[in-house]
């Protein structure tokens, strides 16, 4: 099989990996994530995957155009704090709006719970800078030019590795940071520079300050990451485009990764999300929440009439940014999460996770702490001798040791233990679907969930039992899904301005004069990719709030210069939107609005092959086939019911359209599908598995 695309997701557990055809057809592989060698563990994943190809890894790298790869290399620098030593520059007055951030740390009033925010730039090494810009852009105080080498040169001294420069109201005049970067590239040509107008030219001081202060701090992890990546996929012989997943859903070249290294984050949930939304297109599903359950976490996202949502204050750990990404919601319930009882005796699920190195305790390589796959095993949800299709065997008596010993108190027995546990963690993952949508003032009774990653086969129906969801599927390559998303998505520029501008008096001119500025350098910079204009798609977004409101409402509008008759369409579109999101009579009536940033958005758009059908795969359509039933074996159910025996099926060998009656298990070759009772499943034209969900049985009970 001649692999063209090739998709690789870097998970806390499993390196996962897809092969695309330039038909369509798609190869799969998993491989251990190795914690201290990422590139290594992508090469070892390249290595299956040529094998589940039927050719060399040479061979396939050889033939493929594009590798496009998800990385958890920016999420675990900020979440060890493991980064450059950063040094960086501020106003003078303002050294310590780091430490300051949003005054209260946590949202609770209880002072013995209140921590400092971690100290990702030591005071000693941010330095004051005499400049100041006032509030309309102005020069108040020159730049001192002489005071800004002087003062790098002692933070370079002090040992800084990358330095992140942010001034007072530089967003509304740059002339200061620009001169400090020429000023920096001169005199130190080998530190690097993350600048706040060029990151994230927006209002709000302390979350610039610290996107830019955390894209200087993650630079290091990113460029010695993508360099030995390029280096190792070269010396294999590949020969094509590489491209990292970004967190807004497209994905960057190498030199813009390394230039904008914190847009790497959460690439690889991202890429599910995309391409969720791709299937369900394909599928006649407009909005759908999606259900990432992967080896550390389960991540849930929402898109609504085919468009993802989108948030501009991306939290990281506890720092809060500008960086726009996917809005995603995560919670520690991943495959790999250890369950434990706390100082009362109460029930938790992560956030700790045991990786791929020990390990859930039935992997037999050590480890001792009881995880959520070692609860789906005891219960008798996986078979122990097809876990990854065979290829690796569980230890059920080492999952029921670890659960004895640290879940004893939970249940007389290992799988009591185990079932109580499991409403637990499926507890955690309900509150994730309600963040995202009840709490939002979203109703998901209209919503169809997509259910991949490893594990949330084996939990996706009663989760949407729990939240009134009727539909879930499951799609083909679940277990993958997230390197397959990475194929879908496209690449992606983004520029943003803090305008202020009035849609009711403001000047025209100014605003689309901004927005002509950022759109020619977007497209510049896809234009530098190599795409030609008629492969470019342009959006407009204005970013507006009522006066006297402290958040934005995102608006669309078409990408073209705005004129007087585009006043009343933009205000009405404001409202309607915020009547949408907070709910009918909640628009202030008679207030002035204003568009606070603007922002553009060009993606680079080129053909791929459509969603393959496993009809056109020479798989079996035939609705009356019989589905191929593997065995029968017990199982603990956790809803009380004590162990039933259930009918096991051979995912391959599901038609088309045949349903099955629950309780029952659909195995493949790494997803296990548990269907509850009062449900049934079928399997869909896509190759993936449609659940219905009977959820009044929920409601009832």
């Amino acid at each position: 099989m001649r692999i063209e695309r090739i998709g690789v997701d870097v998970g806390g557990t499993f390196t996962d990996s897809v092969g695309m055809a330039s038909d369509g057809k798609m190869v799969r592989a998993k491989s251990p994530t190795t914690p201290t060698d990422h590139v290594g563990g992508i090469m070892d994943a390249l290595e299956l995957l040529a094998e589940a190809a039927d050719v060399s890894r040479d061979e396939m790298l050889a033939d493929a155009q594009l590798v496009s790869v998800g990385t958890t290399v920016v999420t675990n620098a900020i979440a060890e704090m493991r980064g450059r030593r950063t040094g960086l520059l501020v106003t003078k007055g303002f050294r310590d709006t780091l430490r300051i951030a949003r005054s209260p740390r946590i949202p609770t009033v209880d002072p013995f719970v209140q921590r400092p925010m971690p100290e990702i730039v030591p005071r000693r090494l941010i330095a004051e800078i005499d400049e100041r810009i006032d509030a309309e852009g102005d020069v108040v105080v020159p730049l001192d030019e002489a005071q800004v080498v002087e003062r790098v040169r002692e933070l370079v001294d002090d040992g800084i590795e990358a330095l992140a420069i942010c001034y007072l109201w530089s967003f509304l005049n740059q002339s200061h940071e620009a001169r400090t970067k020429e000023l920096l590239e001169s005199e130190f040509p080998g530190l690097f520079l993350s600048v706040s107008h060029e990151l994230y030219p927006v209002i709000r001081e302390y979350e610039r300050m610290v996107t830019t202060v955390l894209n200087a701090f993650v630079s290091e992890a990113v460029s010695s990451y993508v360099a030995e990546l390029e280096v190792r996929l070269t010396a294999a012989g590949f020969g094509g485009r590489v491209y990292l997943g970004q967190s807004l859903g497209g994905s960057l070249d190498p030199a813009e990764a390394k230039r904008r290294p914190l847009h790497l984050f959460n690439s690889g949930p991202v890429g599910g999300v995309i391409g969720a939304r791709r299937m369900a297109d394909a599928m006649g599903y407009k909005d759908i929440l999606t259900g990432d359950m992967g080896g550390t976490s389960f991540d849930v996202a929402l898109v609504r009439e085919g468009k993802p949502d989108v948030t501009h204050q991306t939290v990281m750990g506890r720092f809060e940014t500008g960086l726009s990404q996917v809005d995603i919601t995560v919670v520690g319930a991943g495959g790999g999460s250890i369950c434990w009882l706390d100082a009362r005796g109460a029930p938790r699920v992560g956030p700790q996770s045991a990786g791929s190195v020990p390990g859930p305790a039935c992997y037999g390589h050590g480890g001792a702490e009881p995880t959520v796959t070692d609860i789906a095993a005891v219960l008798g949800l996986i078979d122990p001798d097809y876990f990854l299709g065979g290829t690796m065997r569980l230890d059920l008596d080492a999952a029921r040791r670890a659960i004895s010993s640290r879940l004893g108190r939970f249940g007389s027995t290992p799988e009591e233990a185990a079932a109580q546990m499991s409403r637990v963690v499926v507890g955690n993952m309900l509150q994730a679907v309600r963040r995202v949508s009840v709490q939002r003032g979203r109703d998901p009774r209209g919503l169809t969930m997509f259910a991949y990653g490893g594990a949330s086969g084996l939990f996706a129906a009663d989760i949407s039992r729990g939240i009134g969801i009727s539909r879930v599927v499951v799609p083909n390559l679940a277990a993958v899904f997230s390197a397959a998303g990475l194929l879908a998505g496209d690449p992606i520029r983004t520029e943003a301005r803090t305008v202020q501008w009035s849609p009711e008096t403001g000047d025209l001119r100014l605003l689309n004069e901004a927005l002509l500025s950022m759109r020619d350098r977007a497209v510049e910079n896809m234009r530098d990719r190599g795409f030609d204009d008629n492969e470019l798609e342009v959006g407009y977004e204005m970013a507006m709030r009522f006066a006297g409101q402290s958040f934005d409402v995102d608006v669309p509008i078409e990408a073209r210069p705005l004129a007087e008759e585009d006043r009343e369409p933009l205000i009405e579109a404001f409202r309607r939107r915020y009547a949408d999101l907070y709910g009918p009579g909640s628009v202030w009536e008679n207030f002035p609005m204003f568009v606070m940033t603007a922002r553009v958005v060009v993606r680079g758009m080129r053909p791929k092959p459509p969603p393959s059908r496993i009809d056109e795969n020479g798989g079996n359509a035939e609705v009356d086939a019989t589905p191929a039933r593997r065995a029968s074996r017990p199982v603990y159910l956790a809803d009380g019911g004590g162990w039933v025996n259930v009918d096991c099926y051979d995912a391959s060998g599901c038609p088309v359209g045949r349903l099955i009656e629950g309780p029952c298990i659909v195995e493949d070759l790494d997803t296990t599908i548990f269907v509850p009772g009062s449900a049934r499943v079928t399997r869909e034209p896509f190759g993936g598995f449609e659940i219905a969900v009977d959820a009044k049985a929920a409601t009832r009970s």
